[in-house]
C-alpha cells in the first residue's frame, strides 16, 4: 500500500496547500543539522540506472558495466557521505545525505516480471516504509527514442510480408533473428508464420513498464517522478540543444513529461567532472523536492 503524507506548510515563501492527509517528512527532517533525501531509480535494461546512482552517491556502490543482458539482479540501497554547505534551512547550512535505491531493469533478461515487481515492492517497503520516498527517477537514455512502439513493429512488418507470400527469405529470417537477439529473445526456431506476435514477444515493454511503475508508486506517482536522461552528451554530438531535443521528442515522451509537470534533468559524461555532474543533478533534484513541499510517499 502506498500512502501520501501531506500538510499545509510554507513552501518557497508561499503557502502551499499540499492536501488533507497526515504529513510526514520522516527522519530526514527530525535532525535540524541534517537532511536526508530518498531516491529510487527505475528504467529499462541498459538505460544507465546503476551508473546514474553512482554519480548521485559520489561512489561506486552499484555494479555497472556494459553487457548484452541485464546487469542488476536485485534491489540495493546506497548512502552518500554528507554534503556540507549544499542545503540551507531556516537560514542555516545543513548537511545533506542522499539515499538511492537501485532496481533491476525492465524487462529483465533473466528474471520474470512477477519476480522483479515483487522484489521492487518489498525493497520500497523495507527502505522507505518509514522515511518515505522523495523522488522516483525514470532513467532514459537520451540516444534511444522513447516511443510507444518498439521492437515488435519491425517483426510485425516481416511477419505480414511472410503471411502475404507464405515465404520467409534468408534476409528476413536473419533480420528477425537479430531483432529477437537484441530484445532478449531466442525463439526463431519456434517461429510460425501464423503465430500471434504477442506469444513471441509479449506486449509493448515500455507500456508494461510504465504501467508497473505507476502501480508501484500509486495514484500520486506523477507528483513524485522525474526523468533522468543519461548519455546526454549524444545530444551535443548531434548538434542539438536540450530544448531542441525535447521539441523533437516523440508524442509518448511529451505526454509523460506533461504528466510529471516537466520534471527532468540531463546527465552528461564527456567534458564534465563527476563531481560537477553530481552537483548539477542534485541541485535540480532538490528543486523538484522543494517544489513538492518535501512531501514523501511511504510504502507498506
Amino acid at each position: 500500500m502506498v500512502k501520501v503524507h501531506m500538510k499545509e506548510q510554507l513552501c518557497q515563501g508561499e503557502r502551499c496547500l499540499c492536501g488533507e492527509s497526515i504529513f510526514k517528512t520522516g527522519k530526514a527532517m527530525t535532525d535540524p543539522n541534517k537532511m536526508i533525501i530518498n531516491l529510487a531509480l527505475f528504467g529499462m535494461i541498459q538505460s544507465g540506472k546503476s551508473s546514474a546512482g553512482n554519480i548521485l552517491l559520489g561512489s561506486t556502490d552499484f555494479h555497472s558495466s556494459f553487457a548484452p543482458c541485464s546487469v542488476t539482479t536485485c534491489c540495493s540501497l546506497g548512502r552518500s557521505c554528507h554534503l556540507h554547505s549544499f542545503v540551507r534551512r531556516g537560514g542555516l547550512e545543513v548537511a545533506l545525505q542522499v539515499q538511492v535505491l537501485d532496481t533491476p531493469g525492465y524487462p529483465h533478461s533473466r528474471l520474470s516480471k512477477k519476480y522483479v515487481k515483487q522484489e521492487v515492492k518489498e525493497a520500497l517497503a523495507h527502505h522507505f516504509g518509514q522515511g518515505g520516498l522523495h523522488l522516483a527517477l525514470l532513467v532514459q537514455r537520451a540516444d534511444v527514442p522513447f516511443c510507444g512502439q518498439e521492437v515488435t513493429d519491425p517483426v510485425q512488418m516481416i511477419q505480414r510480408t511472410c503471411l502475404a507470400t507464405n515465404v520467409m527469405t534468408i534476409q528476413q529470417a536473419t533480420l528477425l533473428s537479430d531483432i529477437q537477439l537484441f530484445s532478449g529473445q531466442n525463439r526463431l526456431k519456434d517461429f510460425k508464420l501464423n503465430q500471434p506476435l504477442s506469444s513471441v514477444f509479449g506486449s509493448n515493454s515500455k507500456v508494461q513498464f510504465l504501467s508497473q511503475f505507476k502501480e508501484l508508486l500509486g495514484r500520486a506517482w506523477m507528483n513524485y517522478t522525474a526523468i533522468l536522461f543519461t548519455h546526454a552528451e549524444k545530444i551535443e554530438e548531434a548538434g542539438l540543444t536540450e530544448d531542441k531535443y525535447l521539441h523533437e521528442a516523440s508524442d509518448t515522451l511529451i505526454t509523460l513529461l506533461n504528466s510529471i509537470q516537466h520534471k527532468y534533468v540531463f546527465q552528461y559524461k564527456k567534458g564534465k567532472s563527476l563531481n560537477e555532474q553530481r552537483m548539477k543533478i542534485l541541485e535540480r533534484i532538490m528543486e523538484f523536492i522543494k517544489e513538492n513541499c518535501y512531501q514523501v510517499l511511504t510504502f507498506k
